[in-house]
């Protein structure tokens, strides 16, 4: 027999979700009729709910393998996944990516190209400096690793 929930999910597109955590998007396509199916570390039981669910082994390295034999699925990625465009781009291979692809990650990551592209629309940016000389300890600088 089966239940109402499990009707509803056979029912609904398929859209792979993977992250460390998918929780929160899973429930997210779930109220906008998607049926979730997640993969990530942590396979929390109100997940399960909503979501078929797939342990993930390793992260972010595990990630092609936990979805190799799945059906070619519309799939998304949640936090963090971001940083590894070249996963992303194994997986966008065999699944369609809805989401930003590899070139665009790579893109966006590269602080002066999205200086540039600020610049060229007038969009309002922070100063770059480039180079091994520490900056101001006034608290005016932000430090962050590219």
């Amino acid at each position: 027999m089966r239940t109402r929930n499990e009707d509803q999910m056979t029912a609904r597109p398929r859209l792979l979700i993977l992250g460390a955590s998918t929780r929160a998007a899973a429930w997210s396509a779930w109220r906008a009729g998607y049926q979730p199916v997640c993969v990530d570390l942590f396979l929390d039981l109100d997940l399960r709910a909503v979501a078929e669910v797939h342990p993930l082994d390793s992260y972010p390295a595990g990630f092609p393998a936990a979805v190799a034999d799945l059906p070619p699925t519309p799939w998304i990625y949640t936090g963090g996944l971001e940083n590894f465009p070249e996963i992303v781009a194994e997986i966008a291979a065999i699944h369609p990516l809805y989401g930003n692809g590899p070139e665009v990650l790579r893109l966006v990551r590269d602080p002066f190209w999205l200086d540039q592209f600020h610049r060229q629309h007038a969009f309002p940016r922070l100063r770059l400096s480039q180079g091994n000389a520490p900056p101001p300890t006034d608290g005016t600088w932000l430090l962050k690793s590219t």
